[in-house]
């Protein structure tokens, strides 16, 4: 009997070593690939209308818990921004990268009430990006972007 079925459960080698193959290429891929840019985020061009003082929390401001992400859609090369946070608040601003998120530029808190709008201009520019980050690092918990406008 057992000589019937032995043919038909060989395997030729060559079958082994390209499984082999494969499975050593998929690995390769997962790890050594570039990874891909940031995806998705708040749309720049939702953010374009420039807001001063008022409630943090007002209809329209992006609220946020840790860090908000912002899409610029096309890579962007810029020098400056023009942006509206919670006055009391520190936040670190990164740029996506290949790599993920690197931080450029730290924003301290300010005087007055509610957002405060701060007109950032950079000695080099700043890219090209798709994306930006707006991180929390400190302050009361009650975080909120009001307006981005990237230049």
């Amino acid at each position: 009997m057992s000589d019937m079925n032995e043919g038909k459960h060989d395997r030729p080698i060559w079958m082994l070593g390209l499984i082999a193959l494969s499975l050593a290429s998929l690995v390769a891929i997962r790890f050594w690939a570039p990874k891909p840019l940031i995806s998705g985020g708040v749309p720049v061009g939702a953010l374009g209308t420039v807001k001063i003082g008022g409630e943090w929390n007002a209809p329209g401001n992006q609220i946020f818990v840790t860090d908000l992400v912002v899409e610029l859609g096309a890579p962007q090369v810029f020098k400056f921004l023009d942006i509206s946070l919670d006055n009391n608040d520190t936040y670190r601003l990164d740029i996506a990268t290949e790599r993920g998120f690197l931080p450029f530029h730290t924003i301290y808190p300010a005087g007055g009430y509610g957002l405060a709008r701060r007109e950032v201009r950079f000695s080099q520019s700043i890219g090209p990006t798709t994306h930006l980050r707006i991180v929390a690092v400190s302050g009361d918990g009650l975080y909120s972007l009001g307006h981005l406008i990237v230049r």
